[in-house]
């Protein structure tokens, strides 16, 4: 789950510094909500750093749920309405403006 948040907020324009950054940027631009947000650092990031990093651990059910529910639910705000979601992002500098053809366009 901490793979699949990294890579859709990349996939966002967030793909500067830490997974950490990442997810406050995209709060502090209302791509995501504060509960959100707060519940990405808490159960995704976490749990994904507790694996990457400590000993061999037993992830329990509970743990996947919680980690899997928050992470449909930021992949649902990313993704739902994706055309509004990259206006918003272009707005902010987050993504590059693209024309009809796809390329890239100075704005």
């Amino acid at each position: 789950m901490r793979s699949v948040l990294e890579k859709a907020l990349k996939d966002s324009g967030y793909v500067s510094g830490q997974l950490y950054h990442k997810i406050e940027a995209a709060a502090k631009d209302a791509i995501i909500t504060d509960s959100r947000r707060q519940r990405a650092q808490d159960e995704i990031k976490s749990l994904g750093n507790d694996i990457l990093h400590d000993e061999w651990m037993t992830v329990t059910e509970q743990d996947f749920e919680l980690s899997h529910r928050y992470a449909q639910r930021i992949l649902e705000d990313l993704y739902d309405d994706r055309p509004r979601i990259v206006a918003r992002l272009q707005a902010l500098g987050r993504l590059a403006v693209t024309t009809p053809g796809g390329s890239p366009s100075a704005s």
